[in-house]
C-alpha cells in the first residue's frame, strides 16, 4: 500500500505507518471510539526489524524532550521521522517554535521537512547554534 503512495504523493504527505483494523472499535452507543482510535495512533511503533537507538546525550537529547512535548512516545529513537511518527503541519509548527524558543535561532518549517529524522534535525540545529555563535563573536548580526 505505502509504495502505490509513494509513486503517487510527495515524500513527506506519505503516511509514515498504516494501521490495520478488522472492525473501528465502538462506544457503548455504537459510534465510533475516537479516544481509543487515537491511543492506537500515538503508539509509536518502530518497522518490523529496526534496531532502536536512543538519542545522544546533548543537543539530540534536548530536541528529544521538544520532539516528545509535540509528539508524546515517539522520541526514544534517534532515527525516528517525525512526520513517519505521526506529526502533521500542526505540529511541525510546534515543535520549530520550540526549537526556536530553547536554541534561540531561527528554525523555520522548512528545516524541519529537510531534516526530519531527530539525529538530523540535531545536527541541523547544533550548526546553527554553532553559526549564530561565531556570527556573534565577529560583531555581524
Amino acid at each position: 500500500v505505502l509504495t502505490g503512495l509513494r509513486t503517487r504523493l510527495a515524500a513527506h504527505a506519505v503516511p509514515g505507518r498504516l494501521h490495520f483494523l478488522d472492525a473501528l472499535p465502538l462506544t457503548g452507543n455504537g459510534k465510533v471510539d475516537r479516544a481509543a482510535l487515537l491511543a492506537r495512533a500515538e503508539r509509536y511503533e518502530p518497522a518490523p526489524g529496526t534496531a532502536v537507538a536512543p538519542p545522544r546525550p546533548g543537543v539530540e537529547t534536548e530536541v528529544a524532550a521538544l520532539w516528545e512535548s509535540c509528539l508524546p512516545g515517539t522520541a526514544h529513537d534517534r532515527h525516528a521521522d517525525f512526520f513517519a511518527a505521526g506529526g502533521d503541519s500542526l505540529t511541525a509548527m510546534r515543535l520549530v517554535a520550540a526549537v526556536g524558543r530553547r536554541f534561540g535561532i531561527p528554525f523555520p518549517v522548512r528545516r524541519l521537512l529537510a531534516a526530519p529524522d531527530l539525529a538530523a534535525l540535531a545536527a541541523d540545529i547544533s550548526t546553527s547554534v554553532a553559526a549564530q555563535a561565531t556570527d556573534t563573536e565577529s560583531g555581524e548580526l
